[in-house]
Parts: structure tokens; C-alpha cells; sequence
């Protein structure tokens, strides 16, 4: 969609930091044509699926920007403080005078299928959160799961005998990643999160 190209977006995560509930972020059209932009939220473990759980409120959630102008759009939480919640905040786009040529054009209705356009972080963060680190085993695949209330990005772990292994993955609250390379009979004895340093994992 030539709509999405020239719509500018946050460069990076935008947070909540709780107590605070609310946050505004930009989206701006860099263009020369009028865009109609829409937003919404997936969760951090899956951009193409819309999250459902009410928790966070964007408002407005469609609206017209004029070439060089930004649309302020506020996100607010309603959920827990006790937990750290992540999203993706979806930006889709398509231009005014794109769009209107489609609702005339009776035949291909499908031009104007929202798609995602662009995404950036949304956290919602509670100060008193900590992530929590376990290793399950599940048809002898090794996993390390996040038991703990808030997430983290899993730079490395560090198996007893000394072997290194990259991960590379942010892990959400309740959320697991597969070890690829680690066998079951291997002991992972720490591992590296680029906020919380090197934490120790159990079983």
C-alpha cells in the first residue's frame, strides 16, 4: 500500500511505567497525499494475531492525518500493577485517495484489507516485577520458560560444563522458547538477560 511507506511511527518500545496509566505516542504522515490510519495491539509473542484482552485502550483508534501533520494517539492501562505486560502496537495505513478509488471500484474489494503495516513495542511495566526462569522438558526437547512477572531479553545460557549457548529471544511473562542445540541431559545452570544480568534457572 503506498500509504504505509510514508506514515512515521516511534523508533522504539514506548512504556507505561506503572503507577502512571496512560501514554501518548506520534504517527505521523511524512507524504504529500491525506493517509487513513488505523491502529491496534498484538502480543509481543505474535504481531499478525489482534490482542483481545482488553487491558490497554488506544484512542483514537482510526483517524485521517494531512500531509506533515501528527496524530497524538494515547494508550491507557486498566489492568494489573502487580505484572508486566507486552504488546505490539499495529499501524496500518492506506491513502485517502487510494481509498476512495476502492470503496468505488465494486470488483476488487479486497484492496482495501487491512494489513500490518508497520509495529512497535508497547510495555506496560511494573516496577516491582521480576522475571523468573525454568527449564521444562517436553518430548526431549529442553525449554525455558518465564515463570516470573516481567519480561526480558535471553541473551545466552550457560550449561554446568561450561558450553555457552545464544538464545536471542525476549521472553514475556508465561511465555517459552525451545533451546535449540541444548540436550536433556544437559544441566543449564544460569542464564544472561540483558536487563537482570546473569540469573540462576531451575527445574
Amino acid at each position: 500500500m503506498p500509504g504505509l511507506a510514508q506514515v512515521g511511527v516511534p523508533g522504539g518500545a514506548v512504556s507505561i511505567m506503572l503507577p502512571s496509566t496512560h501514554v501518548r505516542f506520534p504517527v505521523k504522515n511524512h507524504g504529500e497525499r491525506a493517509v487513513i490510519v488505523t491502529v491496534d495491539l498484538a502480543p509481543r509473542s505474535d504481531v499478525y494475531t489482534k490482542s483481545s484482552d482488553g487491558f490497554v485502550v488506544l484512542h483514537p483508534k482510526n483517524f485521517r492525518v494531512e500531509p506533515g501533520a501528527v496524530q497524538l494517539v494515547s494508550a491507557v492501562w486498566r489492568g494489573s500493577s502487580q505484572r508486566s505486560h507486552y504488546y505490539y502496537v499495529r499501524v496500518n495505513a492506506v491513502s485517502e485517495t487510494e481509498l476512495t478509488r476502492d470503496r468505488d471500484n465494486k470488483v476488487n474489494t479486497k484492496a482495501i484489507t487491512a494489513k500490518v503495516g508497520q509495529a512497535f513495542p508497547l510495555n506496560i511495566i511494573a516496577p516491582e516485577s521480576s522475571p523468573k526462569m525454568k527449564l521444562s522438558v517436553q518430548e526431549g526437547s529442553v525449554f525455558l520458560d518465564n515463570i516470573g512477572t516481567r519480561g526480558d531479553y535471553v541473551d545466552q545460557v550457560r550449561l554446568a560444563g561450561g558450553r555457552i549457548a545464544n538464545i536471542g529471544r525476549f521472553l514475556v511473562p508465561g511465555e517459552k522458547a525451545l533451546l535449540a542445540g541444548v540436550s536433556p541431559n544437559e544441566s543449564v545452570v544460569s542464564v544472561k538477560l540483558r536487563q537482570a544480568g546473569w540469573v540462576e534457572v531451575g527445574r
